[in-house]
Formats: C-alpha cells, structure tokens, sequence
C-alpha cells in the first residue's frame, strides 16, 4: 500500500513543477512587455504653405461629399514605410508608427482643406449633391541605395460624380526631397508633398 502512494504521487510532483515553470514564464513575459520600448508616435502636423487653397476673390465652392479616403492595402496599417529605389519590397521604420493609418490621416487632412472652399459633407443629405472619391496610392520614403539621399513620394487619384455629367478622374503625384535621414525627417517631406498633392485636388475641383 505505502508503494502505490508514492507511486501516485509522481504525476501530482511532476505537474506542480510544471504549473512553477509556467507560471515564471508568464513573469517574464509580463515584465518584458512593462519595459519594452514604446514606437514613438507621428502624424502630419501643422499644414504648410497657402491652406486656403482658393482664392479670396474666388466665389465659395458648392458643397460637396467626400467618401471616406480609401487607399492602398499598404497603407491601412500603421507603419512607416520605406524602401530602396528599385525594390518592389516594402520595409516599415523600427520604433516609429503612425498615429492613426495614413488613408485616415488624409481623409481628415483633406476635409480640413477642401472646408475653406466650401462645404465638405460625410454623407449626401439630398440624394443629389456632387461626390468625390479619393485614394491614397502611395505615401513612402524611397532611398536611393548608392548615395543613402531619399525623396517622399505621395500620389493621390480620385473620381468626381456630379449629376447629368460623366464621371471625371485625376492623378496627382508629388515628390518631395527629404532633408536628412530617417523616419521624423520622411514624415516631414511626405507631409509636404501630400499638401501639395491636396491643393492640386482643389484647384482641378474649382475647374
């Protein structure tokens, strides 16, 4: 009898040291992720240049609605991106994320734009306002892998549906030289060329 009971108790021992293993494992895992370095954050910042976009003599443009900014599959996540003149292969920036996705931070940046010529709605209150689609096809750093010098480059496309007309369309691509290196200095340059991307969306709008 006193073997069997110490036989049986193998398997409890065995599980104890199992369930301590464990549990200094999930420790370990917990504090790693207390003292992981957090990405710093970044987003667009304050718009440069002329943010009217319009002419003060122009007359106010009729209101209109803008569709959620759509964009490349790239672009619905938020890493930096970057790649080298050349490679179809995307990298994103270590320790460096978007606040929010790129397709998002233009829709807002866009709205906020395009409002100083007009009214800009979310949604069609009528059944019979004018509509503008946008997509965001690239926004991204490219590095040129013989002199490490990089350009933003920033392409927007759209569609524009207004009753009784046919559809019309755009493409506007900008590029913009980065001045210095890295994420910070990319997020700068990529926030110029959209500006300029998004003022060539309101001019071709007021022809």
């Amino acid at each position: 009898m006193k073997q069997v009971m110490k036989q049986g108790t193998q398997p409890q021992r065995l599980m104890a040291r199992l369930s301590a293993v464990f549990a200094v494992l999930v420790l370990a895992a917990c504090s790693m992720g207390r003292t992981g370095v957090m990405p710093v954050m970044l987003d667009l910042g304050a718009a440069q240049g002329d943010t009217s976009f319009a002419s003060a003599s122009a007359p106010a443009r009729p209101a209109l609605v803008l569709e959620a900014v759509q964009a490349a599959p790239l672009l619905t996540d938020t890493l930096v991106i970057w790649r080298e003149a050349g490679s179809s292969e995307p990298h994103g920036y270590q320790g460096y994320r978007w606040v929010a996705t790129p397709a998002s931070l233009v829709d807002q940046r866009l709205r906020e734009r395009l409002s100083a010529g007009g009214p800009v709605l979310a949604q069609d209150l009528t059944g019979a306002m004018p509509h503008l689609q946008v997509r965001l096809e690239r926004f991204e750093q490219i590095y040129a892998p013989e002199t490490g010098a990089s350009q933003a480059h920033v392409t927007l496309s759209g569609l524009w549906f207004e009753a009784g007309q046919a559809p019309r369309q755009f493409r506007f691509d900008q590029v913009q030289d980065v001045s210095g290196t890295g994420a910070v200095a990319g997020v700068r340059a990529l926030a110029l060329a959209l500006d300029r991307a998004m003022q060539q969306v309101d001019v071709w709008l007021q022809d």
